[in-house]
């Protein structure tokens, strides 16, 4: 099941944990797929993250949250901001499942996402759904980065 959310902050304290938690999983993965250390993502707090106003979309089933899609929306751009999956459901869909999600609910935006140029299983899965690369750059970690997009 998936569920879209409006803004982060609407969800309760429980969900928010939750996600921090898993988020917190996903992104060592991350951290040790391109070396490092330490790994922006993984300081952002559960404060930081209850205190976000933008919306996602989340991949549920029965007890836990397999997944979920942060995204802002400015004039007909839609920018993602992350899309986290539980490591022990990486290559099950999860992650391709929300962002055909978003791009069936938001049709008539481009859609920009931003990832490590290391991270081929990232962009792998936005390829496979229509974007395409655009650009690349370091931000001041010393990190390559891809920027792609759907139009």
């Amino acid at each position: 099941m998936i569920q879209s959310i409006t803004s982060i902050q609407s969800l309760s304290q429980e969900r928010i944990d939750n996600m921090h938690q898993l988020q917190q999983q996903s992104y060592l993965v991350e951290q040790q797929l391109l070396g490092i250390d330490p790994f922006p993502p993984l300081l952002e707090t559960k404060q930081g993250l209850a205190a976000s106003d933008e919306a996602c979309l989340i991949r549920c089933d029965v007890e836990n949250i397999l997944g979920f899609l942060q995204y802002v929306v400015t004039d007909n751009q839609l920018v993602i901001n992350k899309l986290v999956v539980r490591p022990d459901y990486f290559r099950q869909g999860i992650g391709r499942d929300l962002l055909q999600s978003l791009i069936k609910q938001k049709r008539d935006s481009s859609i920009l996402v931003e990832t490590a140029q290391k991270n081929t299983p990232a962009i792998n899965l936005y390829e496979k759904l229509g974007f395409r690369q655009t650009t690349q750059f370091y931000v001041e970690e010393g990190i390559e980065i891809v920027r792609l997009e759907r139009t």
